[in-house]
């Protein structure tokens, strides 16, 4: 995890236990370079991401992992269970530590198309 400086170490700062997170890998430009397109703070576009699997990026990046769902924790297979306890177990592993590069991301349950369509506003 060398390539990705601070996932790793928030990683470790979370309770000890097993667990998969449904995650995202977003990077975002932290020097731009000449031969960068991107500046400081832009989200690295997912086609540039991809180029990295076989060289290393050119400039400096700042890698944030957003978790989305909760799929396995502490020998408990989560996948059949419902959405909001996924949610809740995910919650509660995050919620103690306070990590840069580990987010989890805000989900919301809506029951209408008003309540749909104020969400994705």
């Amino acid at each position: 995890m060398d390539d990705l400086p601070g996932v790793e170490e928030d990683l470790q700062a979370l309770p000890d236990g097993d667990f998969i997170l449904d995650s995202e890998l977003l990077l975002y430009a932290e020097e731009v370079t000449l031969n960068n397109t991107y500046k400081p703070g832009d989200k690295i576009e997912r086609m540039d991401m991809a180029s990295f699997l076989d060289r290393k990026p050119v400039g400096k990046f700042r890698a944030v992992c957003q978790a989305l769902d909760c799929l396995y924790l502490d020998g408990e297979d989560l996948h059949q269970k419902p959405q909001t306890e996924r949610l809740e177990a995910m919650h509660n592993l995050l919620n103690p530590v306070d990590t840069l590069h580990l987010k989890e991301v805000e989900s919301r349950l809506v029951h209408t198309r008003e309540e749909f369509l104020k969400a994705v506003k």
